[in-house]
């Protein structure tokens, strides 16, 4: 008898050390946050500034949304969703955090944001016109021309020539996920190394076609003379030739040559009937007598997808317990208070943008940095709300919305779909649903909006582009503005498949939506009116 209340009497404390104390109250104040930019995460969407890389790169090069991926070996590149290109390839620092969500990210009244430039060297770059596309090759921006003739070109390409479909993040790797015209095209990027040199993977699945492909690999401005061969291609820069940009096959892929137009533009020619067949290219820049590293580069072990339609493991295990305060109010409306999860395991900062509720005891929550919260235990107490992690990596989203049991997220990449492909909790797979609407690298030209149709679609609201923060490519419109998208200031209406979008209102400085969920009729206030 006296063992077993001595066992009772173990199991009581240990549940006493299990049981857990609820975060009441946040100090923002004194908060401590780990950096922006998340260890075992492998990217962030942000734009980048890629004017001024230096002699031998591309002049016009600038992305306005794009997938900053971490690649290993301190080497990083910058996917144009828009374009469907590596717009930048570097090594060294990764990037400057000075985007809006970024300065402000521990220093919360900071506004002084300027546009991202690469952190290190950059060493592969395209300019600004399609990363892929058919028989021929249209080395301009093949999207439609600006009203303004001293303005870019913003948004994606038509739909016949290629559409971003989303990115699938396998443990510490990417998967992105592409169309062009009308084949399927998966791309794992990395890196390797060789004697201390760093050389770009793309190992690409390219689905069947009847029509040859052409991918531009790389742009070298300052190209003196060019070697192709079956499995290599070199462009030769500088004035006597001292330095060289590399593009190799690792092992070797029918149907797949190399090309180089004007001693300028690196071309990886596909011809048709790939069939969903792998294969990887290396590409590298360095002085010439390191080739020979690059060469053994081409040795290597062949790279594989991984199998990404089963998801990955979790990144961010467990969740935070916090505790709610009921309003002490009893009129007809009252504000309760849902307690937020700081500190956490992260280090992560939590300023709430928006909320949708997933039922009556569970929301989604996105966040001025870029991530998706889950929270469960909303009831009439609110004495137990667990927070768990769900997405990361988005680019200053201002909108949620829950339909039919999917969470959908509107930032300056559009309209984002998640989906949990091992239901364990986090979204494995960033789906595209609609990038339609155009955005500028404007930094004040916000997605600021978005409520869901009840017959089906989206209504979404994007800021004017303000006449505020670093000068870019955008010349001044009218007072107080910049000739940003052709989308901004308006109000816009996104199909049920996220596939159409047309014109709802316009004529606004940074309007703000409501619409009532029976009838679907839509609001909207200007923002300061």
């Amino acid at each position: 008898m006296k063992h077993q209340f001595s066992i009772i009497a173990l199991l009581l404390v240990l549940i006493a050390c299990e049981k857990r104390v609820p975060i009441t109250e946040v100090d923002f104040e004194n908060a401590d946050f780990a950096p922006f930019v998340e260890e075992n995460f492998p990217f962030i969407t942000t734009s980048i500034d890629g004017r001024n890389l230096g002699s031998g790169f591309p002049e016009d090069n600038i992305t306005a949304r794009g997938l900053a991926i971490r690649l290993g070996n301190g080497a990083y590149a910058c996917f144009d969703t828009d374009l469907l290109r590596w717009s930048v390839g570097w090594t060294g620092d990764f990037l400057p955090m000075v985007t809006m969500a970024q300065i402000s990210y521990d220093d919360f009244h900071n506004k002084d944001n300027e546009l991202p430039v690469i952190g290190g060297d950059p060493k592969i770059a395209t300019g600004l016109y399609a990363g892929w596309g058919g028989e021929e090759h249209t080395f301009s921006d093949s999207r439609p021309p600006p009203e303004n003739p001293d303005a870019l070109s913003w948004g994606p390409l038509p739909a016949a020539l290629g559409r971003w479909n989303g990115v699938y993040v396998v443990d510490e790797e990417v998967v992105l996920s592409y169309t062009v015209g009308d084949v399927e095209i998966h791309e794992l990027p990395g890196s390797l190394t060789q004697g201390g040199e760093t050389g770009f993977t793309r190992t690409l699945r390219v689905g069947g076609s009847g029509k040859p492909l052409r991918m531009v690999a790389a742009e070298v401005s300052d190209g003196v003379r060019t070697e192709v061969s079956s499995n290599t291609a070199y462009v030769y820069q500088g004035s006597e030739g001292e330095s060289v940009t590399a593009i190799g096959l690792l092992g070797s892929s029918q149907g797949v040559e190399f090309e180089v137009i004007d001693h300028r533009y690196a071309v990886v020619n596909i011809a048709p009937g790939q069939n969903g067949g792998e294969f990887t290219l290396v590409l590298w820049k360095g002085s010439v007598d390191q080739k020979p590293l690059f060469e053994q580069m081409l040795e290597s072990q062949p790279i594989a997808i991984p199998e990404f339609m089963e998801g990955g493991k979790e990144k961010w295990e467990g969740d935070v317990l916090t505790q709610g305060h009921l309003s002490p109010d009893t009129a007809a409306f009252v504000t309760d208070q849902l307690t937020l999860p700081i500190p956490n395991p992260w280090g992560r900062n939590v300023r709430v943008v928006d909320v949708a509720f997933i039922d009556e005891h569970r929301a989604a929550v996105v966040t001025f940095e870029g991530d998706v919260w889950l929270v469960e235990g909303i009831d009439l107490n609110l004495e137990a709300l667990y927070w768990t992690r769900y997405a990361s990596g988005l680019y200053e989203p201002q909108s949620i919305e829950v339909v039919d049991g999917e969470v959908y997220v509107f930032g300056r990449e559009g309209i984002v779909r998640f989906h949990d492909l091992n239901r364990d909790g986090e979204a494995d797979y960033y789906e595209n649903f609609s990038n339609l609407m155009a955005q500028s690298i404007e930094t004040r030209e916000w997605a600021s909006d978005m409520v869901a149709d009840p017959e089906g679609g989206f209504y979404v609201a994007k800021f004017g582009a303000l006449n505020m923060g670093p000068e870019t490519s955008s010349p001044r419109s009218f007072t107080g503005f910049r000739a940003g998208s052709p989308h901004d200031g308006s109000i816009l209406k996104v199909s049920a498949d996220g596939r159409d979008m047309q014109f709802f209102a316009t004529g606004f400085r940074g309007p703000y939506l409501g619409i009532n969920p029976e009838t679907g009729m839509v609001s909207a206030s200007d923002q300061q009116g």
